[in-house]
């Protein structure tokens, strides 16, 4: 680029440089895994490398030859750290996708269980509730047998009434 087109882009230019460096910074706050630290480490190695071709070239007064190389080795560090940058995104993006269908298939399994602890609640709230219901229906059920048998004539009729307290004579 012209000097003239490169001096009114130059704030961007520094803006930008900046944000990436603030960014290494936070990773560096967040990932404390060797391998992780390694690649920060040398991201921010070649960011330092760029701010310092940048300032080469921000600094460069001259047309010709010498601005030409600081802006191809601008150019070539940003195309490096990009490239390795993309390569850590990509990772990162595996590795979260791969910890999310982990999680994923784990709440499904919950789900698994949690439905079949309802249903085997649900038929053990059945079956108490139908022991219950048998329980105590029986001896007003045994006490109407009785008095249909004897409302029929059988006065000798007694009903089998044993071992419960509100039935006992």
């Amino acid at each position: 680029s012209s000097p003239d087109y490169f001096a009114s882009n130059l704030d961007v230019i520094i803006d930008h440089a900046t944000i990436v460096n603030q960014t290494v910074v936070k990773c560096h706050n967040c990932h404390h895994e060797p391998k992780v630290e390694a690649e920060l480490n040398g991201v921010e190695s070649l960011i330092l490398d760029y701010q310092e071709q940048l300032s080469f070239l921000i600094t460069t007064v001259t047309e010709g030859e010498r601005r030409r190389d600081h802006q191809l080795k601008v150019i070539d560090q940003s195309n490096i750290i990009l490239n390795q940058v993309q390569g850590m995104v990509t990772r990162a993006a595996s590795s979260l996708n791969l910890k999310t269908s982990i999680a994923m298939h784990k709440i499904e399994n919950s789900y698994i269980i949690l439905g079949i602890t309802l249903l085997l609640t649900f038929l053990a709230a059945l079956l108490v509730a139908q022991y219950l219901s048998g329980h105590m229906t029986r001896p007003v059920d045994e006490l109407l047998t009785a008095t249909n048998k004897i409302r029929q004539g059988e006065l000798g009729y007694q009903a089998d009434l044993q071992g419960l307290k509100e039935f006992q004579i």
